[in-house]
């Protein structure tokens, strides 16, 4: 599907509507950069922060639409299409392909408060935005019932199942979240279960699961901050290895049997002054027997800081630190990034979108591995970038 044929759709979306106005948000990204070797580089934007350490043209275009709204009961369409060609080079090929992410429908009010809902989407992501680590999230098809009230809290349960392309195993995968639990004042915690239980004929291992309890804390230094503790088994487990989501990209297939992995993550955004704001993370993972080879073992440990102090109301001056350190057997690897970047937004908040940033990136493996930025073990790279979310 080309991207023309998107802005087509998305046109004809907008023209054609009678019930009620079309829902149209997203999110994009997209910019120019350049290195002593040509082309801008990047690594590792999930440990060491992505401020500057990201070169492609990413785009989500979401479309929703209340198809029936009577006597409280709600019917609702939702679509998102991504689009993602990968480098700069490629973006005016002709084989662009636009991927659909989503598409799926809720009815409220049929079941009391709940939501009932079915069809393809990303469902609850929880990330962490300065590395754009999605550290809890399932995608795929599906079907469950969102925000059953149980006194105060909040109980989610969802079904999905991962078809067995490439002769992956067909798996289905239960996921259970009460969300809501109050602690004390502007603190909140959700507790959730996510089990992967692969089809008995596949060559997978067991069923493996992973239990997470994220606690936030609101009004926290005039932001928030939230604290995250996962444990996992077998093929959730071997998903930690990654450093990025494993409850939706398990692989059960080189599970070692005894697979066990624990992950902490601490985030938040805080506002020391009215000019002054501060995006945060330090991230521990270690696992053990993770594969059936020789380096089933692992600890990996990151920090991001990212301060921002604005100008104006449109002009920000940022920094973004970030230093990880992976210890794996023979393949250590340890490696730091410095982000320096002069940006205009539509206000001085944090969150404040769009943002155009004209940057410096200095990346640097401390383990001395001579092949990570095109044969040299650092790298500067400059360029001007825009993110945005509507």
């Amino acid at each position: 599907m080309k991207f023309k044929m998107l802005s087509a759709a998305v046109a004809v979306a907008l023209l054609s509507t009678s019930a009620s106005a079309v829902d149209f948000t997203g999110y994009a990204r997209s910019g120019v950069g350049a290195s002593a070797d040509g082309g801008m580089i990047t690594s590792n934007k999930d440990k060491v922060g992505r401020l500057g350490n990201e070169n492609d043209t990413y785009v989500e275009l979401a479309l929703g639409q209340n198809l029936y709204d009577d006597s409280g009961v709600k019917f609702d369409i939702h679509s998102l299409a991504v689009f993602n060609p990968g480098q700069n080079a490629t973006d005016y090929q002709s084989d662009q392909e636009v991927l659909i992410r989503e598409i799926y429908a809720t009815a409220s009010g049929v079941l009391g408060s709940s939501t009932l809902w079915a069809g393809k989407r990303y469902y609850q992501r929880h990330d962490i935005h300065i590395t754009d680590d999605y550290y809890w999230a399932i995608n795929g098809d599906g079907a469950g019932i969102e925000n059953i009230a149980i006194g105060d809290t909040a109980l989610s349960l969802a079904w999905f199942q991962r078809g067995g392309a490439d002769g992956a195993a067909n798996t289905n995968i239960l996921d259970a979240r009460l969300a809501g639990i109050q602690m004390w004042k502007n603190a909140s915690l959700e507790l959730g279960v996510t089990t992967w239980m692969p089809n008995a004929e596949s060559d997978a291992n067991d069923a493996s699961t992973m239990l997470t309890a994220e606690y936030v804390q609101g009004d926290f230094l005039g932001g928030f901050n939230k604290l995250i503790v996962q444990v996992a088994n077998q093929g959730l487990a071997n998903g930690f290895t990654w450093g990025t989501d494993g409850s939706w990209n398990a692989d059960d297939s080189d599970a070692a049997d005894d697979s066990k992995a624990f992950r902490i993550y601490n985030w938040g955004v805080v506002s020391p002054s009215e000019k002054i704001n501060v995006g945060y993370t330090l991230g521990f993972v270690s696992g053990s027997d993770l594969t059936t080879t020789d380096n089933g073992d692992f600890t990996q440990y990151n920090v991001v800081v990212r301060p921002q102090y604005s100008w104006t109301d449109n002009m920000k001056s940022q920094l973004e630190v970030g230093y990880y350190n992976r210890e794996e057997g023979t393949a250590d690897s340890s490696e730091m990034k410095f982000t320096v970047a002069q940006t205009w937004s539509p206000a001085s908040g944090f969150w404040s979108r769009p943002e155009i940033r004209v940057f410096a990136t200095y990346l640097a493996d401390l383990e001395d591995n001579d092949t990570r930025y095109n044969g040299e073990d650092d790298a500067l790279s400059v360029g001007v970038q825009m993110e945005a979310w509507w």
